[in-house]
């Protein structure tokens, strides 16, 4: 995303590390004696709903910029070879 001069860049790094400061809170909760199956519970769900949604809406927004930044380049000719066609739009 950088290399692909992403302009909403450090917006989703900042998503990113919300994402890991309350992931972790989930093990500090459990070091805290919390009982794990509960908190087991509460990981998968809000992993899963943060993960759909965020590849979803955030991570599309994006696929434009880093198309347009590999045009041309050894990484856009070897996913071409490899699929057969160029990678279709986001």
């Amino acid at each position: 995303m950088e290399q692909a001069s992403y302009p909403m860049l450090d917006p989703h790094r900042r998503v990113h590390e919300a994402f890991k400061s309350r992931a972790l809170s989930y093990a500090d909760r459990i070091q805290k004696g919390e009982d794990t199956f509960r908190v087991g519970r509460e990981v998968r769900s809000d992993i899963g709903l943060w993960l759909t949604n965020h590849i979803k809406r955030d991570d599309k927004h994006y696929v434009p910029f880093v198309k347009k930044s590999l045009d041309g380049s050894f990484a856009s000719k070897m996913l071409s070879k490899f699929f057969g066609r160029r990678p279709a739009s986001a």
